[in-house]
C-alpha cells in the first residue's frame, strides 16, 4: 500500500493496480484469504484503496462490493488492532483519491460509512479487553483517525479514557 507518493504527486499504475485486485479477489474467493481475518484486512485495505470505487474507471463490480462488505462486517469481531488500522487506511485512501476529481461518490460512501460502523464495533470491542499497551491504545486511536473520526463520539471519549 505504499507504492502511492501523495507528497511529490500521485504516481499510480492502473493496469497494475486492476490486476492486483483481480488476483486478491481470486484469493479472497478460492484461498486463505477469505478465511483469515488478517489477510482478508489486507485485501480489502489494497481494494478500498485503490479500486477506485464509485468512479468512471472503477475496477470492483457491484457483486464483488457486496461481498467485500458483507466478508468485512462478518469478519470484524475476528480483526485485530492492526487488521482495523490496515482497513482504515484503505478507507482513508480510497477516499482522498476518489475526493480529487468530482468529490467521493455515493456509491464509496455508503460502503465507508458501513465498513467505518463496524471498525467503530471493532474499536470498542478491542477497548474492552482488560490488559491494553500504549501501543494497542495508538493504533485503535490511529485507526479512528484515519477513517475522520469525530471527537463527539463516545468511541473517541473511550479511547481517551484509556
Amino acid at each position: 500500500m505504499h507504492f502511492n507518493n501523495n507528497l511529490g504527486g500521485t504516481y499510480r499504475h492502473y493496469e497494475m493496480e486492476m490486476q492486483m485486485i483481480q488476483w486478491l479477489w481470486n484469493e479472497v474467493e478460492n484461498g486463505t484469504a477469505g478465511v483469515i481475518p488478517s489477510k482478508f484486512a489486507r485485501v480489502a485495505a489494497f481494494i478500498l484503496a485503490y479500486g477506485n470505487i464509485g468512479q468512471g474507471r472503477s475496477v470492483v463490480s457491484e457483486s464483488t462490493l457486496t461481498q467485500l462488505v458483507s466478508r468485512a462486517l462478518a469478519m470484524a469481531p475476528q480483526f485485530s488492532k492492526m487488521d482495523c488500522m490496515y482497513i482504515s487506511r484503505g478507507l482513508q485512501i480510497g477516499a482522498s483519491l476518489g475526493s480529487h476529481r468530482k468529490g467521493i461518490a455515493s456509491r464509496f460512501v455508503g460502503v465507508f460509512r458501513t465498513i467505518d460502523t463496524a471498525m467503530n464495533s471493532c474499536a470498542e470491542l478491542h477497548l474492552r479487553e482488560d490488559t491494553l499497551s500504549l501501543v494497542d491504545i495508538n493504533t485503535i486511536m490511529k485507526a479512528y483517525i484515519s477513517r475522520g473520526g469525530q471527537s463527539e463520539t463516545e468511541l473517541f471519549a473511550c479511547l481517551m479514557k484509556r
